[in-house]
């Protein structure tokens, strides 16, 4: 009964209300087909039930795709995640956005030698400290020492919050968008004979 229902909303001028009847039957049959809107006594749906007939299907499969994107996007910050807390960078160019990863793998890396070279720098400071001979300046060593401890503890913090700032940028920052956003669409068109629904993919 809801095809009636539709045509009903038509004759009283309720376009949205029908295409929302529609969207619902297309939903609940994907079977449903132009045949099906033929009225008793007529050789072909009326234009206006097809037009709305139309545009109902053209927003359900909209939907369908907007929901397959989102389910894809989603899906693509996942796996970034766990690229990029494997290895820095590595999300953002499965993400599409290779400079960005590049980038990213750069800031860790000189972070990484920034902390290496700086628990070398504490190392060696440990050392003297530690064979410092009699009469040596012990407290200006041990200075020198404690600085280099900080030194080295900040590099790793430093390291950490790259590593961390590079994982959550894949997160915050999701799929990188097409350049030419339109390249998947749908149009649809009513001929004499029925319904046309295409979809177009555009390279």
């Amino acid at each position: 009964m809801r095809p009636y229902t539709a045509v009903d909303h038509i004759q009283l001028g309720a376009g949205e209300k029908a295409v929302a009847v529609f969207k619902d039957l297309v939903n609940d049959n994907p079977d449903f087909n132009m045949d099906d809107l033929t009225l008793e006594g007529e050789e072909k749906p009326d234009p206006e039930v097809v037009r709305y007939f139309g545009q109902a299907v053209l927003e359900v499969r909209r939907e369908e795709l907007q929901a397959r994107a989102a389910q894809l996007s989603l899906t693509s910050r996942k796996a970034a995640f766990l690229h990029s807390a494997l290895l820095p960078g590595w999300g953002q160019h499965y993400q599409g956005y290779r400079a960005r990863g590049y980038m990213m793998l750069g800031m860790t890396g000189a972070s990484v030698v920034y902390a290496v070279l700086a628990r070398r720098w504490h190392k060696d400071a440990q050392g003297i400290c530690e064979k410092a001979p009699r009469g040596a300046d012990f407290d200006k060593l041990y200075d020198d020492y404690t600085r280099k401890t900080d030194r080295a503890n900040f590099a790793l913090g430093v390291v950490g919050a790259v590593w961390l700032f590079n994982v959550l940028d894949t997160v915050i920052q999701g799929p990188a968008v097409p350049r030419r956003p339109q390249q998947l669409s749908l149009n649809w068109q009513a001929p004499v004979n029925g319904l046309q629904v295409a979809l177009i993919k555009r390279f």
